[in-house]
């Protein structure tokens, strides 16, 4: 029912809800989709949880990666001291290493 009628005929029921003397009903289907939502919630939850430590875990191997391509790079430079020398800067040993050290560090950084 709707209009004055309707809330009119809801009074009672809306008197005893406010001063807790109804009647509590139980629907069992209720409770089942409530217990279940409650389960669903709390899974989230974990997977929320666990999602954050495995973002922290990337970030952390990515900045360990990163840390050992620097080492790497220091490690394949030329060891002369000259910048100025057009010599120092040619790769000997291993042009690929030193490629692929510069590749992720562009890539990351």
């Amino acid at each position: 029912m709707e209009g004055p009628l309707g809330s009119e005929m809801r009074v009672p029921q809306n008197f005893r809800q406010k001063l807790n003397m109804g009647e509590v009903t139980h629907d069992p289907v209720y409770d089942d989709a409530e217990r279940r939502f409650k389960e669903i919630e709390n899974e989230t939850k974990k997977l929320s949880e666990e999602s954050k430590k495995y973002f922290t875990a990337v970030n952390g191997m990515l900045s360990h990666q990163i840390g050992f391509s620097k080492a790497m790079d220091e490690i394949f430079k030329p060891i002369s001291g000259k910048l100025s020398d057009p010599n120092s800067t040619i790769p000997e040993d291993n042009p690929e290493g030193i490629e692929a050290v510069r590749t992720v560090q562009t890539d990351c950084c």
